[in-house]
C-alpha cells in the first residue's frame, strides 16, 4: 500500500486550505482504521471522500486495490487496480512487491499485467 505519498499532498499545493485540510483529516482517519485492520471503514474514507477531493488520483485507486486484496476479495482487489492502472498508476517495482497483493498474485489479471511490463 502507498497510504498518501508527499506526491500526494503536493497535487492539494494550488487548491484552497480547506481542501489540503480534509485531505489530510481523511488520511489521518484512514490510517488509524488500517492500524485497526478495520479495511471497511478504510475503503469507505477512500472510495467515498477521498476519491471524491481527488477523483482522478491513481495512488487512491491503488490503495482500495490494496485493501480489497488484504481482505481476501480478489475480484474487487483487480477491478480497483485495473482503474489505478488506467488512472496512470505505474509504479510496477512496488505493484511486483506489495505484500498487500499478495492475494491476487495468482489471478490471470495479475500475472498478464506483469508480463507486459518485464
Amino acid at each position: 500500500m502507498v497510504l498518501f505519498s508527499n506526491a500526494c499532498f503536493r497535487n492539494f499545493s494550488a487548491r484552497p486550505n480547506g481542501s489540503r485540510n480534509s485531505f489530510q483529516t481523511i488520511n489521518q482517519l484512514t490510517r488509524l482504521h488500517i492500524q485497526e485492520e478495520n479495511y471497511t471503514d478504510a475503503i469507505a474514507l477512500l472510495s467515498g471522500p477521498m476519491l471524491k477531493l481527488q477523483p482522478d488520483n491513481a495512488i487512491i485507486n491503488y490503495n482500495i486495490a490494496c485493501l480489497y486484496a488484504i481482505q481476501n476479495d480478489q475480484d474487487k482487489a483487480i477491478d480497483w487496480l485495473r482503474l489505478a492502472l488506467k488512472k496512470g498508476y505505474d509504479n510496477w517495482e512496488k505493484i511486483k512487491t506489495d505484500p498487500d497483493l499478495e492475494n491476487i498474485r495468482d489471478s490471470i489479471f495479475y500475472k498478464e499485467i506483469i508480463k507486459k511490463h518485464e
